[in-house]
């Protein structure tokens, strides 16, 4: 992982954009090498959204989805496309842990606030690490619940639905 320090998922720092382009070089020139063909993808009902993890999703979110579907797409491979990712959805950027319905984020909060990590900062660890961050309903349209349903979601829609959406 090139954004979880030492391999510690509920420890934030910046992705190492060095190391990621290391490491699909080495991808690369080893499936070439070994006649090899690999899964190419970026996100999946365990990861966070990607354009929000490796991209810039306010100011340049078009621009990072555009650039992060190109680099998969461009490379040895079969690229796998995630519910969302085609239409730049980003993590749905919950306020509190009542919106979260993943058990593991739900114990990392108590774990991480019994480790003294104040609330505030809890939070913005899940908004950037949760899996409920790609677990979101797909965001068809503009209307009520993005267009999903007509119900209840199980999940929160992201707030920016009216934004970024397929229609």
């Amino acid at each position: 992982k090139v954004d979880y320090p030492n391999g510690e998922k509920w420890k934030l720092e910046p992705f190492d954009c060095n190391k990621l382009k290391e490491i699909f070089f080495k991808w690369q020139v080893e499936m070439e090498e070994g006649n090899g063909w690999i899964a190419v993808f970026w996100c999946n009902h365990d990861q966070p959204r990607i354009v929000s993890r490796f991209g810039n999703d306010s100011i340049y979110r078009e621009k990072s989805a555009n650039m992060l579907a190109t680099a998969i797409h461009l490379m040895r491979g079969t690229p796998y496309i995630y519910q969302g990712e085609e239409i730049g959805m980003t993590n749905p950027n919950f306020n509190n842990i009542e919106d979260y319905r993943d058990i593991e984020s739900l114990n990392a909060y108590k774990i991480l606030l019994n480790e003294g990590i104040d609330e505030e900062e809890v939070l913005n660890i899940l908004k950037n690490r949760s899996r409920d961050n790609s677990r979101t309903p797909m965001q068809w349209n503009g209307e009520g619940n993005s267009g999903f349903t007509t119900g209840l979601p199980w999940i929160n829609i992201s707030k920016n639905y009216k934004d970024i959406n397929v229609e």
